[in-house]
């Protein structure tokens, strides 16, 4: 990390639960960290939600600034973490659904019409990270594994990772992007729990001004209209 700083890079580190909190806290001089919450979408450790862990997070931090990440999607969950103590938020799944993205088409609309319960947490997704718990689109492949049903053997699509192709195995954990085809309903769509709040595909900067808009007006005692 030291090589990393002397290069002027950025280091983020990411921590699950109130019990690591103390070996981050080591090396919050070095880096900037995150406390990521259940609700948050891919890959995912914690047991505890944003109302449980921030709060203790930021307790056990004392003075050091407090990244809160997971199901942090609009105004209101955003004021809600700074409610709890954090400084600074980490939004992912919202973000998604931005024109920069370079989420596949598809998978963009696919969060737009994602309901509040369309997400689940499973380990089926791999084998480039094997048993790893994420949080995803419960689509058909979810649906079809839990009842027992064998998973195909043939390629589900075919996408580019570091430059190279690529193709995608049953139940890769590579999520599709504009450089992917295949069948969008055998794929990994990482979502995090607040996945109802995107409800539109929108520039980058006016989701986080809109965001950040509407937390302040919401913690300042002012409606703000959803």
């Amino acid at each position: 990390m030291r090589k990393l700083k002397r290069a002027g890079i950025k280091v983020w580190g990411t921590v699950y639960s109130v019990e690591r909190v103390r070996g981050g806290s080591r090396c919050s001089g070095q880096m900037q960290l995150l406390y990521r919450s259940q609700e948050a979408g891919g890959h995912v450790k914690s047991d505890l939600g944003a109302m449980s862990l921030v709060p203790a997070v930021v307790d056990a931090m004392d003075r050091t600034p407090v990244i809160a990440a997971g199901g942090i999607a609009d105004g209101r969950t955003a004021a809600a973490a700074f409610m709890l103590g954090a400084q600074a938020v980490c939004v992912g799944t919202r973000l998604l659904a931005s024109v920069e993205s370079l989420a596949s088409a598809e998978y963009k609309e696919r969060l737009v019409r994602a309901r509040a319960d369309d997400t689940v947490v499973t380990t089926i997704f791999g084998p480039e990270w094997p048993d790893a718990p994420m949080r995803g689109s419960e689509k058909s492949c979810c649906r079809s594994l839990q009842q027992g049903n064998i998973p195909p053997k043939h390629p589900v699509g075919e996408t580019v990772v570091f430059g190279r192709s690529y193709e995608m195995p049953a139940n890769s954990a590579v999520l599709p992007t504009t450089q992917t085809r295949g069948d969008h309903e055998e794929m990994c769509l990482a979502a995090g729990a607040g996945v109802a709040a995107v409800r539109s595909i929108e520039p980058a900067e006016q989701i986080v001004q809109g965001l950040m808009t509407d937390a302040w007006a919401l913690i300042r005692g002012n409606n703000v209209a959803q």
